[in-house]
């Protein structure tokens, strides 16, 4: 039999930082083989084409939680795909809608299905679960989302982040309130998702399993919207559109063309808003499309449409279909 493959799991809410975090740790020498899986949302993997290619095997599962009963067949085929492929870890980026929950127990139910598969002679070895902590909107969205407390309770290590964003008082603050709901975790303060590698192969507890039932269900999904961003737009204009929908999105993120045909990315979280050119890395890999996530699905698709005219009046917004 080959060697398990180590499985760390990294959560964390829309827009903590967990892709820089990923790629982060990818940019470090990590001595073996690796394997990706990254988690999105939305239709299309905007978070795959933001981590920079390197040497490590990436499968990209979108639309949704992987947790969550709507694409967990695809979780599957991918976690049965990695076994096949020479690494030795395996790192999942999982949906910041998503609830750990399960997680082990996801594991151990897999493990079952292969003694019906001889030929695949490895198994993933659960090392625990990382949480990324976004300092300056934790509090904004944490009494909203269910999902948030749940991925702070069943993390062993609790990585603060964006903290040069926030001061003393108020990180002192953040700490009291993640010891209330999981007083055993280790917390690590950064800036834009750096952090050793050692620390989190070190600090993360394999005993501190994801188990119980998930909250994830196609009945609880977030408002979703997804524009068609094929044609070129102004700049101006389009940062006044993320301007108004800041209010009613909890997320934001996707590729444009501007005004000049030049490729950008576009990505808000809370009132934060940052527009950017398309790097090396990303370009010829890029679908142009913005994808919005909001909390009150009744009214999300009225709002986005309302902010979109209230700035566009003469153009028709294209909205993507799920």
């Amino acid at each position: 039999m080959g060697q398990d493959i180590d499985l760390y799991l990294i959560s964390g809410f829309l827009g903590s930082g967990k892709t820089t975090f990923l790629q982060n740790l990818l940019e470090q020498p990590l001595g073996c083989r690796v394997g990706v899986i990254i988690n999105e949302f939305g239709q299309l993997g905007v978070d795959g084409t933001i981590l920079r290619k390197g040497d490590f095997e990436m499968i990209e599962i979108n639309n949704g939680s992987i947790f969550c009963s709507c694409i967990k067949s695809g979780f599957i085929e991918g976690l049965l795909a990695m076994l096949s492929q020479p690494i030795d870890l395996m790192l999942i980026e999982a949906s910041g809608m998503a609830d750990p929950f399960g997680m082990k127990g996801f594991l151990e139910n897999l493990d079952g299905a292969l003694d019906h598969h001889p030929e695949i002679t490895r198994r993933y070895a659960w090392r625990g679960s990382v949480c990324l902590i976004d300092a300056l909107y934790f509090e904004d969205y944490f009494y909203s989302f269910v999902a948030i407390k749940k991925q702070v309770e069943k993390s062993s290590l609790l990585v603060v982040n964006k903290t040069d964003l926030v001061d003393k008082e108020r990180l002192e603050e953040l700490h009291a309130e993640l010891r209330v709901i999981n007083n055993d975790a280790r917390i690590y303060d950064t800036t834009y998702g750096k952090m050793p590698w050692e620390l989190l192969r070190q600090v993360l507890d394999p005993a501190r399993g994801a188990v119980g039932d998930t909250i994830n269900t196609c009945d609880v999904r977030p408002a979703y919207y997804s524009i068609d961003m094929g044609e070129k737009i102004e700049t101006e204009k389009f940062a006044a559109f993320l301007q108004v929908m800041a209010g009613d999105a909890v997320r934001v993120k996707g590729f444009f063309r501007d005004e000049n045909g030049k490729e950008m990315f576009a990505d808000v979280v809370g009132s934060s808003i940052g527009l950017r050119p398309v790097t090396a890395e990303e370009a010829g890999r890029v679908v142009f499309e913005l994808d919005l996530i909001g909390s009150d699905a009744d009214s999300f698709e009225t709002a986005v449409e309302q902010a979109w005219r209230s700035v566009f009046p003469q153009r028709k917004i294209a909205r993507r279909d799920l």
